[in-house]
């Protein structure tokens, strides 16, 4: 049954001080300067009894569990009527361990948070504990300022991203050749370029309140970037949050949430970070951009030419409606998963699956970096025509990680060669980056299993929230 609608938002900027990032890992390589600042995000809406939160991060936060605990706790609102994510930008900085209470992945031999020293983790978790707070007032402050509303959407298209699974064929010393998929660019690629956004307006001024925004790409631009003072790394919020920033100062009164799409597959056309094949032996070969304004022109070009994709695709908004359904369910995907030592278990590998229903519009959020080939398979089959799908939802209640389709496994080495590559940082991790595809080196996923899950749950959440 509809009812009325009600609208309110709010953020606050969440920039780490001096003392946090001195105190960071790699310290030698940060910078305190910003290229632009890190925002949390709130957006609530209402039917006059039922209550949602949509929660977005430019930055690092606490442990998910902490934060819909201290929801409940102040406000009674349940973990089933929160959708909290980050952006994914890769400047970003984490707050503390993230994973509450969950086991560390055996199949990673490295576990950054538990190998910094204790002084980088006690500042890891006072930054947490910093933007936790500030959640929980500007949470109260979108609570309060919940007013009548009318929300319209509109789907538009934005092609600043490619697949980035990239086919290099690699010359061996013997004159044979080897073909790998490691990152890059693959423009051929059929991906999703789909913008979508969601506007809510005060019935009252007709002014924006808010705007959500979703679109599948990597928010990573300015990942290692070196536009800091003395060409040292700086932080931003990437396009992501520049292009939150971009709507909240043309509607000064509004709050504008970006968030990913299915982009586990799916960078930006370019950015700091590439690769690339090596002219005589075809082998991959990675670069970072080490000039200081360059990052800063690309992060640029490419938040305002998706900016320019966003702004027309809200020009098609034409039907506002003041009446809305809201309605959840939250359901746990559980498939086959390979543990440290290659063994299968059943029921090991997990995803969050998380549907908020408002009016006609359904978000599911998934708590992983979903492959671009489930978004189209979960939308195939949703009965619900504007179905979008939101990543890195509640991360840290599920060790889903890169959630990588049965393709990506056909095109990787074995469960065991994989597991022998290490980090992906530094030369060594590099070097083996070369036979492998981001996430499948440390992966728990058993492959044939997922789609069928996916299946399952999409179809289930539907029926509870239809």
């Amino acid at each position: 049954m509809e009812k009325q609608l009600y609208c309110g938002a709010a953020r606050r900027k969440v920039n780490p001080w001096d003392d946090i990032i001195r105190r960071l890992h790699r310290k030698p390589e940060r910078d305190v300067s910003f290229v632009d600042d890190l925002f949390l995000r709130v957006i609530a809406v209402c039917d006059g009894e039922t209550k949602f939160l949509i929660i977005a991060y430019d930055s690092g936060y606490s442990c998910i569990d902490d934060q819909f605990a201290a929801i409940y706790e102040r406000f009674g609102i349940s973990s089933e009527n929160v959708m909290v994510f980050d952006c994914h930008s890769h400047t970003k900085l984490y707050g503390g361990y993230q994973f509450g209470n969950l086991p560390p992945n055996p199949r990673k031999h490295y576990q950054e948070f538990y190998s910094w020293p204790q002084e980088e983790q006690d500042a890891m978790n006072e930054y947490g504990d910093f933007t936790r707070g500030q959640m929980l007032e500007a949470v109260g402050e979108a609570l309060a300022n919940l007013r009548p509303a009318k929300m319209g959407h509109a789907k538009g298209e934005s092609y600043i991203n490619v697949c980035r699974n990239q086919r290099y064929v690699i010359e061996q010393p013997d004159g044979s050749l080897k073909e790998t998929y490691t990152i890059g660019v693959d423009p051929a690629a059929p991906i999703d370029h789909t913008v979508f956004v969601m506007r809510f307006d005060d019935i009252e001024t007709g002014e924006p309140i808010a705007f959500f925004i979703n679109y599948p790409v990597h928010n990573c631009v300015m990942i290692d970037n070196h536009s800091g003072e003395n060409g040292k790394k700086a932080w931003s919020s990437d396009i992501g949050g520049n292009c939150s920033q971009f709507m909240e100062k043309k509607y000064p009164c509004c709050t504008a949430i970006w968030s990913s799409g299915p982009a586990g597959n799916i960078n930006p056309i370019f950015g700091t970070e590439m690769l690339y094949p090596d002219p005589m032996t075809g082998a991959p070969t990675q670069m970072y951009s080490h000039g200081t304004e360059l990052g800063i022109v690309m992060l640029k070009m490419l938040a305002t030419r998706h900016f320019a994709d966003i702004m027309d695709t809200v020009r098609k908004i034409r039907h506002m409606t003041d009446k809305t359904e809201l309605k959840c369910a939250v359901e746990i995907s559980e498939t086959p998963g390979i543990d440290g030592d290659n063994v299968v278990h059943e029921g090991l590998y997990k995803v969050r699956m998380q549907m908020l229903r408002i009016g006609d519009v359904a978000l599911l959020g998934l708590s992983g970096e979903l492959y671009d080939s489930f978004g189209k398979f979960i939308r195939e089959i949703s009965p619900m025509k504007n179905t979008v799908l939101v990543t890195h939802v509640a991360i840290g209640t599920a060790q889903s990680e890169y959630i990588l389709d049965d393709w990506a496994f056909e095109h990787s080495p074995s469960a065991g060669q994989r597991q022998k590559l290490g980090p992906r940082d530094g030369d060594a991790g590099r070097k083996g980056l070369a036979t492998c595809i981001v996430g499948m080196e440390h992966t728990q996923i058993v492959s044939g299993y997922l789609k069928k899950s996916f299946k399952k749950h999409t179809l289930s959440l539907f029926d509870r929230i239809l």
